[in-house]
């Protein structure tokens, strides 16, 4: 469960998005929420970083000061009442220092913006979901600026009677389950008290004859497929989503109040093939929730040594293209001081 969770705003009402969901995600787990403000210095706009002639501690203060005040002002909203808060005003490179209080605060969640406004000068929290999602050891759930945001049992106005629903996005390998358990307890904490679901969905990425393709290959005609292939892939995925989902159903979730569906989805390129899943049921057979879900799920892997097709590249596409909440669940691995690769990524 979720008892310690982090949100990042800059003072645009862009990133304030993120609140009431991180509020009703701590009001489910008893948990508490840790405001955070990040004070660059120099000035840092996007990926730009500007030196500011006759910059100095003073004006550092007063930016500081600011930053303080907007989080006391934000703390006295009436959807954060009962809520053990906490505020934190830190200054440097944004990701690196989001990161840096999510290893201090020992956090449980990340709950952000994908893309800030600047809302104050020297506060922003700009575009550096990817940046932080990439590097987090904690599980990072990036709103959309223009998306939906889950904050009722029932979000979908269109399915008024169908509680919170999330894609699992598998492709049969021990590093995308990951994403299993802190997907399940998310759906728990934003459906309750009403059920919600979780469907898991194996993506098939579409074999060609004489070789492989990678994730975002496209192909220049049907007749490539090889259907043969397709077929045992389809096959091996529904025996392994069906073993999967009765494992959870007797194991880990067996007293969970959430019901498990699972789908097969088949596409030739990997992220196209999970966000038509999660957005609109395309291209699911099966099981599937039919007309899509309200947000989606997936575990990730930054760098080499990757099984199947779960890798950073794939997720960051997804991020890139979803208009979907999505939690994205990185490599367990103990989070050390950002590295001189990080600090490029803040001024590349």
């Amino acid at each position: 469960m979720f008892k310690r969770i982090i949100v990042p705003l800059d003072g645009s009402t862009r990133a304030e998005r993120a609140i009431p969901v991180a509020a009703r995600i701590a009001y489910a787990c008893e948990g508490s929420i840790i405001l955070l403000c990040i004070v660059t210095e120099p000035f840092e706009v996007g990926s730009q970083v500007i030196s500011l002639s006759g910059f100095s501690s003073t004006s550092l203060d007063n930016d500081i000061n600011i930053a303080k005040n907007y989080l006391a002002a934000i703390a006295r909203r009436a959807e954060l009442d009962g809520i053990g808060l906490k505020m934190k005003v830190l200054t440097g490179p944004v990701a690196q220092k989001i990161l840096d209080a999510e290893e201090e605060e020992q956090a449980d969640l990340v709950v952000m913006c994908s893309h800030g406004a600047t809302g104050f000068k020297r506060l922003v929290l700009g575009s550096v979901a990817q940046k932080v999602a990439r590097h987090s050891t904690a599980p990072v759930l990036v709103l959309r600026q223009d998306g939906s945001l889950p904050v009722s049992s029932f979000p979908d106005p269109l399915r008024p009677i169908r509680a919170v629903t999330a894609v699992v996005a598998l492709d049969g390998s021990s590093m995308a389950e990951e994403a299993l358990m802190p997907a399940a307890s998310l759906v728990m904490a934003l459906a309750a008290p009403a059920r919600g679901c979780l469907q898991l969905t194996h993506i098939v990425r579409l074999p060609v004859r004489g070789g492989e393709s990678n994730g975002h290959s496209g192909y220049s005609s049907p007749e490539l497929v090889d259907t043969h292939a397709k077929d045992e892939a389809i096959q091996e995925a529904k025996t392994y989503l069906g073993n999967l989902t009765d494992h959870l159903r007797q194991g880990p979730l067996k007293d969970a109040d959430l019901t498990l569906t699972w789908a097969v989805s088949v596409g030739k390129d990997v992220a196209e093939a999970i966000i038509k899943a999660a957005e609109t049921g395309e291209n699911v057979e099966d099981f599937g929730v039919f007309g899509g879900c309200d947000l989606l799920a997936i575990a990730t892997h930054g760098r080499g040594g990757l099984e199947r097709w779960i890798s950073g590249s794939v997720t960051e596409h997804i991020l890139g293209a979803t208009r979907l909440p999505m939690l994205i669940v990185g490599p367990k691995v103990q989070h050390q001081h950002i590295t001189s690769e990080v600090m490029e990524l803040e001024t590349s």
